[in-house]
C-alpha cells in the first residue's frame, strides 16, 4: 500500500489520548490499584484502572496486552452500565484490530461504538466511529461507502470546531481521491490537512500528512520532494514517540529507495521497519514490506529470495482479504446502510510559503534602501547646518546658550523618569519575589510534610490539592513575566481561529466557580450574563487570548472583592463589535488611578504588605492584548461600590 491510512482516525487514535492519566502511571502501581478495588467489589474503579492500564499498554505501542485490557473493561463496562466508557473501550479495540487486519471484527466493534454514541449524543465519539468504519470500506475497495462515512465525520467535526478531528479526515479524503486518479485534488487535501496539524501542533497528524504527501510525489516520480516529506514524516514521528509510526516511515523509505533503483538501501529500510512491525503483528505494515521486497529482489535477480516473500505476502495477503470476510463485511454494509449525500467543498491550496518569502525579501531590501536615504539626508543636513552656524556665529552662541538650557531641563526630566522607572521596577522585583515565594514556600512546606511519611491519605490528598494550587499561582505570575516580557520586545503575535465566545466564557465561569471556593470567597456570587442566541456565536479571534484577558479582569474582581457579587457578559453590538464587561461589588478604584492601574509596573498599593496579591501586571497585559485585537479597554468605579470593566473588540462572524 503506497499510502498511510488514517485509521481509527488512523493511527492517531491509539495515540488520541496520549498525555491522559494512563501515561502518568506505572503499570505496577495500576495493577495495585486494581487489586485493591477488586477485592473492595467496587467496579467503578476497577473499571477505571483496567481503563488506564489498557491505554498505557497502548500508547506503549504493547498492543496484545493493551487488547487484553480493553476487553476486560468492557466487560466490566457493559455488567454496570457506563455506556460512554464502553463506546471509547470499543473503539479503542477495534484501532487494535484494525492494525492487526482483523477487519471483521474492527467493523464490528466500531459500529457497536457508533450505536453507543448516538444514543448517549456523543458527537465527538460518533465522528471518530464514522471515520474509522470509512477506512475499513476503503481498504476493501468500496470507495463510494468509504467517502460517505469520511464526509458525515467531517461534517460533525466542522460543527465540533474539532480542527484535529478535520484534520484526519482531510488526510484520508485525499488518500481516496488519491486512489481514484484525482491527484491534483487530493494534493490540496493533503496540503489542507497539513496546514491544519501545524495549526495544532499535532506532530502525529503532520507525521501523516507529510507521509502522503511523500508518497504522492513518490508516484509521480519526484523523488528528491518524496524525500524530504519522507524524512519530515520520521521527524515528526519521533517528536510523538510512535515506534509504529517510525516502523511505517522505514518502509515508505524503502518504497523510495526501491523507485530510485537503489535496492541494497531499499531493502535495508524494509528490513528496519518489518523488525519493529513484526512482533506486533501489525498486518497490513507487513504486508507492505513483503510485497516492496519482493520487487527489490526480482530487480537484483535474486529470484529464490523474490519467490520467498511473494509467498509470504500472498499468505498474508489471504489470510486478510479471504472471500468470508468479504461476505461478512458486505453482510454489515447492508445491516448498516447509510444514505449517501452530496457536498461540494471549496478547496485552498497552501503553497504560498515561496512567494511570501520573496515579498518578505523585497520588503527588506525596500527598509534597507529607506534607511540608506533616512542615513544620507541626516549627513547632508548636518553639512548644511555647519555650514550655516559657521556664518552666523553670534546667532549659534546664542541659540547655543538656549539649547543648553533646554538640554538641562530635559535631562532634569529624564533623570526624574529614570529614577522613577527604576523605582518602580524595583517595587515591581520585590513584589513578583514576594508573589514568587509564596507559593513556592508552600510547595516546599507540604513537600516536606508529605516526604516524612507521617500523614494520612487525605492529608496527603490535602497536601497534593495545596500544592497544585500553590503551583497554578507560581505557573500564573510566570506568564505574567513572559507575557509582558514578549510585549515589551514586539515578539507577542495574536494566533486567529474559530473561537465560540459563548463556550470561553463558560469554561471560565465553572473555572471561577471553583477558584472562588479554593480562595474562601463562597460569599460571593459569580454570574455568566449570556447574550441572545450566545451559542450560535461563532467569530475568528485569538481564543487563548481572548481568555486570557477575560481571566484576568474576572480574577482581578475575584482578589478585589470580599462579599457581593460579580457578573460579566459580553453582547454583539450594531457596530459589529464585541463588548465584553466584568462588573464586580469589590473595594472600587479612585479616579485618580484609571490610568496608572494599566500601566507597567505600576499598582495602587505597591508595597509587599499590601492586603491583596498578584504581581501588578495583568491589567497591562490586558491593555497591550486589546491594543494588538483593535480594540479598547475602559472602566467605571466609584469606592466601597465596585468597579466595571469594559472591553470592545471587532467581531468578525464566520461564515
Amino acid at each position: 500500500m503506497k499510502f498511510e491510512k488514517l485509521f481509527l482516525y488512523l493511527i492517531v487514535s491509539l495515540f488520541f489520548f496520549k498525555g491522559t492519566d494512563a501515561t502518568t502511571h506505572e503499570p505496577d502501581s495500576l495493577l495495585a490499584r486494581f487489586n485493591i478495588a477488586e477485592q473492595a467489589g467496587d467496579s467503578i474503579s476497577m473499571l477505571s484502572t483496567l481503563s488506564d492500564l489498557a491505554k498505557y499498554y497502548d500508547d506503549s505501542e504493547k498492543f496484545d496486552t493493551a487488547a487484553i485490557f480493553y476487553n476486560r473493561a468492557i466487560r466490566i463496562a457493559d455488567s454496570i452500565s457506563d455506556k460512554a466508557r464502553l463506546a471509547e473501550m470499543q473503539n479503542r479495540l477495534g484501532n487494535i484490530h484494525l492494525l492487526w487486519g482483523s477487519y471483521r471484527k474492527a467493523l464490528d466493534l466500531y459500529l457497536e461504538s457508533l450505536l453507543i454514541c448516538n444514543e448517549i449524543n456523543d458527537s465527538s465519539g460518533i465522528s471518530r466511529a464514522l471515520n474509522n468504519i470509512g477506512v475499513i470500506y476503503s481498504d476493501w475497495g468500496e470507495k463510494a461507502i468509504s467517502l460517505d462515512y469520511y464526509q458525515r465525520s467531517l461534517e460533525v467535526d466542522s460543527l465540533l470546531g474539532d480542527i484535529e478531528g478535520q484534520s484526519k479526515t482531510l488526510n484520508n479524503i485525499a488518500i481516496l481521491f488519491d486512489e481514484m486518479g484525482d491527484k491534483e485534488r487530493a494534493l490540496r487535501y493533503y496540503y489542507r490537512a497539513l496546514g491544519l496539524a501545524a495549526l495544532i501542533e499535532d506532530h502525529n497528524m503532520l507525521a501523516v500528512a507529510s507521509s502522503n504527501i511523500g508518497g504522492y510525489y513518490l508516484e509521480i516520480e519526484d523523488f528528491e520532494r518524496a524525500a524530504d516529506f519522507y524524512f519530515k514524516t520520521m521527524e515528526e514521528y519521533k517528536l510523538d514517540r510512535s515506534i509504529v509510526g517510525q516502523a511505517e516511515t522505514y518502509i515508505l523509505i524503502g518504497d523510495l529507495y526501491k523507485a530510485n533503483e537503489e535496492f541494497s538501501a531499499a531493502l535495508d529500510y524494509y528490513t528496519q521497519g518489518l523488525e519493529i512491525v513484526m512482533p506486533r503483528k501489525l498486518n497490513k505494515p507487513i504486508m507492505d514490506a513483503y510485497e516492496g521486497m519482493h520487487e527489490a529482489y526480482i530487480e537484483q535477480g535474486n529470484y529464490k529470495e523474490a519467490l520467498t516473500y511473494f509467498s509470504l505476502f500472498h499468505v498474508l495477503m489471504d489470510s486478510i482479504f479471504s472471500i468470508k470476510t468479504s461476505t461478512e463485511l458486505a453482510a454489515l454494509t447492508n445491516a448498516y446502510e447509510i444514505q449517501q449525500k452530496d457536498q461540494d467543498l471549496e478547496l485552498q491550496q497552501a503553497r504560498m510559503n515561496e512567494q511570501k518569502s520573496r515579498i518578505r525579501r523585497q520588503q527588506l531590501a525596500m527598509i534597507a534602501l529607506a534607511g540608506l536615504i533616512v542615513i544620507i539626508a541626516i549627513f547632508a543636513s548636518l553639512l548644511i547646518r555647519q555650514y550655516r552656524l559657521r556664518m552666523k556665529a553670534w546667532t549659534h552662541l546664542l541659540l547655543q546658550h538656549e539649547e543648553i538650557l533646554k538640554n538641562r531641563q530635559e535631562l532634569i526630566i529624564a533623570r526624574d523618569k529614570a529614577e522613577e522607572s527604576d523605582r518602580l521596577k524595583t517595587t515591581f522585583l520585590v513584589n513578583v519575589s514576594h508573589e514568587l515565594r509564596t507559593p513556592m514556600n508552600g510547595i516546599m512546606g507540604f513537600t516536606e510534610l508529605m516526604q516524612r511519611g507521617s500523614g494520612t491519605a487525605d492529608q496527603n490528598k490535602q497536601y497534593l490539592s495545596y500544592i497544585a494550587s500553590s503551583s497554578r499561582q507560581l505557573l500564573k505570575v510566570l506568564n505574567d513575566i513572559i507575557d509582558i516580557s514578549s510585549i515589551e520586545t514586539g515578539q507577542m503575535k495574536l494566533e486567529p481561529e474559530i473561537c465560540k465566545p459563548d463556550k470561553v466564557f463558560n469554561d471560565l465561569l465553572n473555572f471561577f466557580k471553583k477558584e472562588k471556593k479554593d480562595s474562601n470567597k463562597d460569599k460571593i456570587d459569580i454570574k455568566y450574563l449570556a447574550a441572545p442566541d450566545a451559542a450560535k456565536h461563532q467569530c475568528t479571534a485569538d481564543k487563548k487570548r481572548l481568555a486570557q484577558v477575560i481571566f484576568n479582569l474576572v480574577n482581578n474582581a475575584l482578589i478585589f472583592t470580599s462579599e457581593g457579587s460579580i457578573e460579566f457578559g459580553y453582547e454583539i453590538t450594531d457596530n459589529s463589535m464585541i463588548h465584553i464587561f466584568v462588573k464586580d461589588t469589590g473595594i472600587g478604584i479612585e479616579r485618580s488611578n484609571f490610568e496608572m492601574i494599566f500601566e507597567r509596573f505600576r499598582q495602587v498599593d505597591g508595597s509587599t504588605t499590601r492586603q491583596h496579591g498578584g504581581s501588578g501586571l495583568g491589567l497591562a497585559i490586558c491593555k497591550e492584548l486589546i491594543k494588538l485585537m483593535d480594540g479598547r479597554i475602559y472602566l467605571e468605579s466609584e469606592i466601597g461600590k465596585g468597579s466595571t470593566f469594559h472591553v470592545e473588540i471587532p467581531y468578525l462572524p464566520v461564515g
